[in-house]
C-alpha cells in the first residue's frame, strides 16, 4: 500500500479519516486537489487518478428535499471529482475512462498529467474500458482530433453505443474515426480480457457498466455522484441518472456486491479517499475501510 505523496499530504490523509464516517471524505477546503491512489490488486498494480475535483452546489439533486441535501452538505456544496483508472497487469495496461480530455476551457484534463506516476505513457495504454459516454468519461480519447492513446483498443458496452450515436454523434464519429477500427462492442456482464469482468448497472445510461479486476476490485462508472448522501441514502438519484428506477437497483446491486464479497469499490466521482469497503447499515451503507 504506497502513495506517491509528501509527508505534508500524508498527515491530511490521516485527519481526513476522522471524517469519514458517512462517506469516502470530507467536503471543502480539506479535500485535496491532487492526488494519485496506488494500491496492489492480486499481483496486478491499480491507480485511481484524479481528473478534475471543484466544489459544486447540490443543483443537480433538484428534485430531492432541500433539508435532506442539508443534512449531509449543510453548506449548500459539495466536492465534484472526476478520476479515472489504471490497471497494470501482466500482459496489459489498462485505462478505465479518461476524464474530460486536455482541450482548452475544459474542467479536467489532468489525467494525462498524472499518467506518468503510474510509469506510464498515452503510448503505453492497450486497452481503454468505457463506463459508459458522458463527456467527462471519454472527453479524453481524442486529442487535437487524433487518438490520444494511439495505441489502445476501446472496449464499449453494445448498449451505451446507440446511446452515443443519439447523444454526441460527432463525438463518435470522430472516435471511431481516430481509432480506426479498434472500437469493440460487448454484452456487459461478459468476461473482457484476462482479470476482468463487465458487470451490467444500467439506468445511469443505457449502457452504464462496472467492471471487476481480479475479483477484488469493483470499478463502478457514475453510481455515486455525491458521496456521503447516496451512499447513506441510494434511492436519491442526480439530474444525470436518465431511468432513476433503474439507477437506484443498479446502485444497490453495486453496494450490496461490494458488502457482501468485500470489494474494493470506487467510482469516477467519489471524493478521497475514492477507494474503499463498505457494510449495510439500515436502509443504506457505510464505509467499513478506506485505502491508500
Amino acid at each position: 500500500m504506497k502513495t506517491t505523496h509528501s509527508k505534508c499530504f500524508k498527515q491530511l490523509f490521516f485527519a481526513l479519516l476522522t471524517l469519514c464516517a458517512c462517506g469516502f471524505a470530507a467536503t471543502g477546503s480539506a479535500m485535496p486537489y491532487d492526488f494519485v491512489v496506488k494500491h496492489d490488486v492480486g499481483g496486478a498494480k491499480f491507480f485511481i487518478l484524479a481528473d478534475s475535483i471543484a466544489p459544486r452546489n447540490m443543483s443537480i439533486f433538484k428534485d430531492v428535499d432541500p433539508e435532506l441535501l442539508k443534512k449531509y452538505y449543510p453548506d449548500g456544496t459539495y466536492t465534484g471529482t472526476v478520476t479515472a483508472c489504471v490497471f497494470k497487469t501482466a500482459k496489459f495496461n489498462i485505462l478505465i475512462d479518461t476524464g474530460y480530455g486536455p482541450k482548452e476551457g475544459s474542467p479536467g484534463g489532468k489525467l494525462f498529467e498524472r499518467l506518468g506516476t503510474t510509469g506510464l505513457k498515452t503510448t503505453d495504454i492497450d486497452v481503454v474500458l468505457l463506463t459508459h459516454t458522458h463527456g467527462d468519461h471519454v472527453g479524453g480519447l481524442l486529442s487535437d482530433g487524433k487518438a490520444a492513446f494511439p495505441n489502445a483498443t476501446i472496449f464499449l458496452s453494445s448498449k451505451e453505443d446507440p446511446f452515443w450515436q443519439t447523444s454526441q454523434p460527432a463525438q463518435r464519429e470522430a472516435v471511431y474515426a481516430a481509432y480506426g477500427g479498434r472500437v469493440v462492442l460487448f454484452e456487459s456482464g461478459k468476461d473482457i480480457i484476462a482479470g476482468v469482468k463487465s458487470i451490467a448497472a444500467f439506468g445511469h445510461t443505457p449502457g452504464h457498466t462496472a467492471f471487476l479486476l481480479n475479483d477484488k476490485v469493483l470499478v463502478a462508472g457514475d453510481f455515486l455522484h455525491a458521496t456521503k448522501l447516496q451512499l447513506a441514502e441510494p434511492e436519491v438519484c442526480p439530474i444525470y441518472d436518465r431511468d432513476k428506477e433503474q439507477s437506484v437497483a443498479s446502485r444497490r446491486m453495486l453496494l450490496d456486491m461490494a458488502a457482501d464479497k468485500g470489494y474494493l469499490i470506487t467510482g469516477m466521482h467519489m471524493t478521497f479517499p475514492t477507494l474503499g469497503t463498505v457494510n449495510k447499515s439500515g436502509l443504506g451503507y457505510v464505509v467499513a475501510n478506506t485505502y491508500p
